[in-house]
């Protein structure tokens, strides 16, 4: 299976959800590139995500988000993977146009899995302290996605056959 010419293939969810570990490997399998958001946005930026968020807060690390978003949306060609931070979602001009012109998939996971994956996790993560409040807060907005798996404890590579499946019927 190939993935949709047309359309970019997003993984949305709670940081520590694997986003960017599915995402590299579903890349792989399909044979197109990988993007992480996050990773453009520290390109553009010369400065880690916490660095943004310390330095000039949430409000102003959304606003490059979005627009480091959008400007990818705009200017890469599909099929590829992209994989965005937590709260990218949560933008309405980010949602409404990843809803418009790709095709989302929400990777849910339970919020002690999240807990115990970032308590694991040597990475910065700017918001961490306030995860089970962000979790409750966005579980509404993740709904939104075209598509929502329950991963629970599932292995990587039952996730990423779950995505298949599902791709195959957005294909």
């Amino acid at each position: 299976m190939t993935l949709h010419p047309c359309k970019p293939f997003v993984l949305v969810g709670m940081m520590g959800a694997g986003k960017t570990t599915i995402g590299k490997r579903l890349a792989d399998r399909w044979g197109c590139p990988f993007i992480d958001s996050d990773e453009r946005i520290c390109e553009e930026t010369h400065k880690t995500i916490a660095q943004l968020f310390d330095e000039q807060g949430e409000g102003h690390f959304r606003t490059i988000e979005a627009r480091v978003i959008l400007a990818l949306l705009a200017d890469e060609q599909p099929p590829y993977v992209l994989a965005v931070g937590g709260g990218a979602f949560m933008t309405g001009q980010v949602r409404d146009r990843l809803l418009q012109d790709t095709y989302t998939v929400w990777l849910d996971v339970p919020l002690t899995v999240l807990q115990t994956r970032l308590a694991k996790s040597k990475a910065e993560r700017p918001l961490h302290d306030d995860l089970e409040t962000l979790y409750h807060a966005r579980q509404g907005t993740y709904q939104k996605a075209h598509h929502r798996i329950d991963v629970g404890t599932m292995t990587s590579q039952r996730i990423i056959d779950t995505i298949i499946h599902t791709a195959e019927t957005y294909a």
